[in-house]
C-alpha cells in the first residue's frame, strides 16, 4: 500500500514561542556550566544577567502559550474542562502577582517612612482642660506648628489655649486621640543616608546637575549607601566609588587605571595643610568637596578646617556642607 505523509504545520507564531522556550532554557542552563570569573571567582553576576532576561522571554512565550490554549481556534485545543481548569489558574496566578504588586508597593511606603517602626506621634490634651475641641480631621497633612487642639472655641475665646504639632504628619483620630503619621512616599533616600547629608546632595544637583563637574566623598564600605550617595543621587561623577566594584568591571587594569585614588581621597580629607589637598584637587580636576556624617565619623572634623579657611560653602545644613574645591 501506499504511504501518505503527514505533515503538520504550526503558525509562524507558534514557532517564534518554541524558540523564546529554548532560549530562556539556554539562558539558566548555560550559566550552570560556563560563568564569568570575577572577583567573587563564583557564577552569581552571570545568573543576575541571564536569569533576567530568561524571565522576560519565558513570559512572552507564556503569555503566546495562554493565548494559544484558551483563545486560539485555529490549533489543536485541549477539551473545555481542561481549558477552564487553565483559565482559573491563569487568573488565580494574576491575581496573586497583582496583589503582591499593590501590597509590596504599601509595605514599602510604610517601611520608607518609617511606620513599621511605630515612629507615630501622638498627642492628646492636658486632662485639666474643661472643653478640648481638635482642630484638625482625620486624614488631613500638618505642618510643624500647626494647632491640633484648642481649650474651647477660638471663634468665641481667640485667646484660648492651643497645642500645636512639634512636626508635621499625616492626622489620625483615635477615641479623641491625635496621632500624626509621617507621609507615606516611596522615596527611600531619607531611610538610608543622613537627612543632613541629603539635602547638602539635593542642594548641589540644583546648582551643579548636568554640568561637567567632579565631585569627591569618603571611600571605604560597599555594599553601604554611606557611600557613593553623590554619585548614586546625582549622577555626577565622583573620584572613586565602591571600589570592589570599580575592580569588578576593570579586571586587571583597574590598579593602573585607578592609580592612587584611594590613597588620595583619604589623604585630600585627613591632611592639616590645604596645600597637600590643593594638589590632589588639582589633579583630579575635583569641584565640589562633600564633608557630611560620613566623612565626618570617618576623617574625624580636623581636616574640614583647612576647607572651611580657604573654600566657600555652597551647601550646609547641620554639619553637613559642600565646598566648592574649583575656587581654592
Amino acid at each position: 500500500p501506499q504511504s501518505t505523509a503527514v505533515r503538520i504545520t504550526y503558525p509562524a507564531a507558534s514557532g517564534l514561542a518554541l524558540l523564546l522556550t529554548g532560549i530562556g532554557l539556554c539562558l539558566t542552563l548555560l550559566p550552570e556550566f560556563f560563568y564569568l570569573q570575577d572577583n567573587f571567582a563564583a557564577r552569581i553576576n552571570t545568573i543576575f544577567k541571564f536569569y533576567y532576561q530568561a524571565w522576560v522571554v519565558w513570559s512572552i512565550a507564556a503569555a503566546y502559550a495562554a493565548y494559544s490554549i484558551l483563545g486560539e481556534k485555529r490549533l489543536p485545543r485541549p477539551g473545555l474542562g481542561l481549558r477552564l481548569l487553565t483559565a482559573a489558574a491563569l487568573l488565580v496566578i494574576l491575581a496573586a502577582g497583582l496583589l503582591y504588586s499593590a501590597l509590596g508597593v504599601h509595605h514599602r511606603a510604610w517601611n520608607e517612612t518609617g511606620r513599621v517602626y511605630s515612629a507615630q506621634r501622638p498627642y492628646a490634651p492636658p486632662a485639666d482642660w474643661d472643653n478640648p475641641i481638635p482642630l484638625v480631621a482625620s486624614g488631613s497633612r500638618v505642618l510643624p506648628g500647626s494647632a491640633l487642639y484648642s481649650n474651647g472655641s477660638l471663634r468665641e475665646n481667640p485667646q484660648a489655649e492651643v497645642i500645636r504639632a512639634t512636626q508635621g504628619g499625616v492626622v489620625e483620630i483615635v477615641d479623641g486621640i491625635i496621632t500624626l503619621n509621617p507621609a507615606l512616599t516611596l522615596d527611600g533616600r531619607e531611610s538610608i543616608i543622613d537627612p543632613d547629608d541629603l539635602r547638602v546632595i539635593d542642594c548641589l544637583n540644583a546648582i551643579a546637575a548636568g554640568k561637567d563637574v567632579v565631585a569627591v566623598e569618603a571611600v571605604r564600605d560597599a555594599y553601604s549607601a554611606q557611600y557613593g550617595r553623590v554619585g548614586a543621587l546625582t549622577g555626577i561623577p565622583i573620584v572613586l566609588g565602591w571600589e570592589n566594584h570599580e575592580r569588578q568591571w576593570r579586571g586587571a587594569t583597574y590598579d593602573a587605571v585607578a592609580g592612587t585614588r584611594r590613597s588620595d581621597v583619604d589623604r585630600l580629607y585627613s591632611a592639616m595643610e590645604f596645600d597637600i589637598a590643593s594638589e590632589i584637587i588639582e589633579e583630579y580636576g575635583i569641584d565640589y568637596i562633600l564633608y557630611g556624617t560620613t566623612e565626618r565619623a570617618q576623617y574625624g572634623s580636623s581636616g574640614e578646617g583647612k576647607f572651611l579657611d580657604y573654600l566657600p560653602v555652597v551647601c550646609e545644613a547641620g554639619s553637613s556642607r559642600i565646598f566648592y574645591a574649583a575656587a581654592g
